[in-house]
């Protein structure tokens, strides 16, 4: 529901959900608070309203002019309601204690006056003691949560994760989950392998880990669509193992039978066990490997998706960035997953190789692209490179003499690449999507 639309519902009907009531405050303001299968959120006369998990943690803040978004690492994306997916990170966390205490002012005084019976329930549905009784206890939660319980609940989340869990633009509303630590490729551009070896947790340790996250993550499990298997290139691992871990997942949790083609959001939204598949990175090479048939059996126990860091179609580029795998084991990887039923993320690394590459990393990236048998259900992602300037990445360039491309460069780099992408037929269209890592925080 838009602003515009939720200010309407404070003189005229409330909003759809399981629960909603309209307040008339003691102050004379009014306010509609609602609870729905993914949230609880509290709209004011003036426009702006607060968003909160089903754990009664904060998770926006819209406002006519800019949307705020705080993650569970405590954390502020900003954006104009204009231009959503433009969002900035703030620079410190000192945003996301100012966001927090904002909200906690006006819903702590909301919370209060209907406790204690100031505000005047002007209409409620289902029903005034039923409202109440659903809404009540989270409202309550929501209330509380002030900055020091914001942070104690992000350095929870450290202590699950180690880190803030990278998943791709499409997976913002996954549970991550953790099979693997660190990562075992050597790419200039990315610094997980800086965290440590790739290591594969037990099938105990990766069972407390899933039990550590429920907990964690509790209700708002319910407003949660997928899994996302990390870490780095998870979905590698041996065939075995790989079908222990989606055994562990079927322990916990319901997946849809294989043969769905599409799950509509009901099936899932407002269940805490249910999802509708299992995503995560996989290594190119590995599908030298495995068969279709292979792959199609990890299908039946809940894969859904494959990402695949393309990064460039260009096989030279491939090489100079380290980055497993050729342009031919990429075609041959997605056509063993697409035969498999599986869909497939592929990213596109925008400013790969800088100027030297910059010509050959459009063209064949382009031709790549347009060799894969990319369907409806595919997306590719074009992310733009992120340097850090005590990186591998800058390191390598400064020593090959390689001027980096601006951020205009990337766009008009992707601007190029999409022009000559040449989708279509009987399969579909993949998705194209921007995927700004610096904007993507859990």
């Amino acid at each position: 529901m838009t602003a515009a639309a939720v200010t309407r519902t404070s003189s005229a009907r409330l909003p759809s959900g399981r629960a909603a009531i309209r307040l008339h405050l003691a102050s004379g303001r009014r306010v509609v608070i609602a609870l729905t299968p993914a949230e609880l959120w509290l709209q004011l006369e003036s426009g702006e309203s607060f968003h909160y998990d089903l754990k009664g943690r904060l998770q926006k803040v819209i406002g006519p002019q800019r949307i705020r978004q705080r993650s569970l690492s405590h954390q502020v994306l900003t954006a104009q309601p204009s231009d959503p997916g433009a969002a900035r990170l703030a620079p410190t966390r000192d945003a996301a204690d100012a966001l927090v205490a904002e909200a906690e002012e006006h819903v702590a005084l909301i919370a209060h006056e209907l406790q204690a019976r100031w505000a005047d329930i002007e209409a409620a549905k289902p029903s005034k003691p039923r409202s109440l009784e659903l809404i009540g206890p989270l409202l309550g939660r929501a209330a509380n949560f002030d900055v020091p319980a914001a942070r104690r609940d992000a350095e929870r989340l450290h202590a699950l994760y180690g880190h803030t869990p990278s998943l791709p633009s499409d997976q913002h509303d996954a549970l991550a989950l953790y099979a693997t630590e660190g990562c075992c490729a050597e790419c200039t551009f990315c610094d997980a392998r800086r965290r440590g070896p790739n290591r594969l947790r037990t099938g105990d340790q990766f069972r407390q880990h899933v039990h550590d996250a429920v907990a964690y993550h509790g209700e708002s499990l319910r407003a949660r669509r997928s899994i996302f298997l990390g870490e780095a290139s998870a979905l590698s691992v041996p065939l075995a193992e790989l079908r222990n871990i989606l055994g562990v997942l079927r322990e916990q949790f319901v997946f849809p039978p294989s043969r769905a083609a599409r799950v509509p959001p009901r099936w899932w939204l407002g269940h805490a066990d249910r999802f509708d598949g299992v995503a995560g990175f996989m290594d190119p090479t590995v599908a030298q490997q495995r068969t279709a048939a292979q792959f199609a059996g990890l299908r039946t126990l809940g894969l859904r998706r494959a990402y695949i860091g393309m990064e460039t179609g260009d096989g030279e580029l491939m090489r100079w960035l380290r980055k497993p795998g050729n342009p031919d084991a990429i075609r041959h990887c997605v056509k063993t997953l697409k035969s498999a039923r599986l869909s497939v993320g592929l990213t596109v690394l925008l400013g790969a190789g800088g100027v030297k590459f910059a010509a050959a990393h459009e063209r064949e990236t382009a031709r790549l692209l347009n060799d894969l048998p990319l369907d409806r259900d595919d997306t590719v992602f074009f992310s733009p490179l992120d340097i850090d300037a005590d990186g591998g990445y800058a390191m390598h360039t400064m020593a090959a003499g390689i001027e980096c491309l601006t951020d205009a460069q990337m766009r008009e780099q992707e601007r190029a690449i999409r022009a000559a992408l040449r989708f279509g037929g009987r399969r579909g269209s993949p998705a194209l999507a921007h995927y700004d890592v610096e904007a993507l925080v859990y």
